[in-house]
């Protein structure tokens, strides 16, 4: 496998100067559906019971964030979620006013960023 790179043009629109960048040729998206008969055809389990599975750990990774945990899933990362609030000069005007509301966080285990460090076995780059 490789990561497809090509050209994508941005223009400024203060300057109106055109600019190039690399970015990756994205290939669509692949469903739950979809995933779980990929992992099934690899394991002993049918697909229902991994799309199951699956559904299980949507919810789960909900309950879990909602009780300000970190979800660990193995070499994939983690997510937790952050409050994004203003500041106040004094403590005693700290107030839920403050808050503008949450992100959930992804971070990336150490594994998975191994990964897509830049090799240049693994970049495929395509001029239109």
């Amino acid at each position: 496998m490789s990561i497809k790179l090509k050209t994508l043009a941005r223009k400024n629109p203060q300057t109106g100067q055109v600019n190039y960048y690399v970015t990756q040729d994205r290939r669509g998206s692949i469903g739950i559906d979809e995933l779980a008969g990929n992992i099934a055809r690899m394991c002993t389990c049918t697909e229902a019971d991994v799309k199951g599975v699956i559904d299980a750990l949507e919810n789960y990774v909900a309950d879990e964030l909602l009780e300000n945990r970190t979800v660990r899933l193995g070499d994939l990362g983690s997510w937790h979620i952050r409050a994004n609030s203003s500041g106040a000069d004094e403590l005693e005007d700290v107030t839920l006013d403050l808050l503008k509301g949450f992100h959930i966080n992804f971070c990336k285990s150490s594994k998975l960023l191994k990964s897509f460090r830049l090799k240049g076995g693994d970049l495929h780059f395509q001029n239109p």
